[in-house]
């Protein structure tokens, strides 16, 4: 379950996935590499991704057809693809501040994700052909990121970002 460090301000419910890591579970797994540092919580935000679950069918060179499936992730914000492990979805109460706003469309994303996955096919399977794509499910879920605030008097501060369901981070 997520933690909350808002205010009273506007929530809006969105499709998150489930992030594993509260507020403090996120300071302490950064706490070993910021000797001398004080970490304090700023907030969480939530990342917008579309999720699209494909099955295909692909001809490989020697003529067999596989029937796979795939998940994919488009970053909403630099449009990038990339596949996914199987996650947890949840709905959340999040303040609308802290969701960050996709820059391209759900088509454009859409769109991506499908050249993405029909590349990465034809490489990966050496198949001859594009495959047969057949959309399973697919939308708009948000990933959490905790921002933690990294103060020392005598250095400059930092920000690193936490992700909340895998426990990686890195400095913003």
């Amino acid at each position: 379950m997520i933690d909350s460090i808002s205010t009273a301000a506007e929530k809006i419910v969105i499709n998150s996935i489930k992030g594993s890591l509260g507020c403090d579970e996120a300071v302490s797994v950064i706490q070993p590499f910021i000797e001398n540092y004080i970490p304090k919580s700023q907030k969480i935000v939530f990342y917008p991704y579309y999720w699209v679950f494909f099955h295909y069918t692909v001809n490989t060179i020697i003529g067999k057809s596989r029937i796979m499936e795939a998940s994919c992730f488009v970053d909403m914000i630099n449009n990038i693809a990339t596949t996914t492990d199987r996650f947890e979805k949840e709905n959340i109460d999040a303040v609308s501040e802290n969701i960050l706003t996709a820059s391209i469309s759900e088509e454009e994303a859409f769109n991506s994700a499908r050249t993405y996955l029909t590349h990465a096919s034809i490489l990966k399977r050496k198949a001859l052909l594009v495959p047969d794509v057949q959309v399973i499910q697919k939308e708009l879920i948000y990933k959490p990121f905790w921002i933690i605030k990294c103060t020392n008097r005598t250095r400059e501060n930092f920000n690193i970002m936490v992700d909340a369901v895998t426990g990686k981070y890195q400095t913003l």
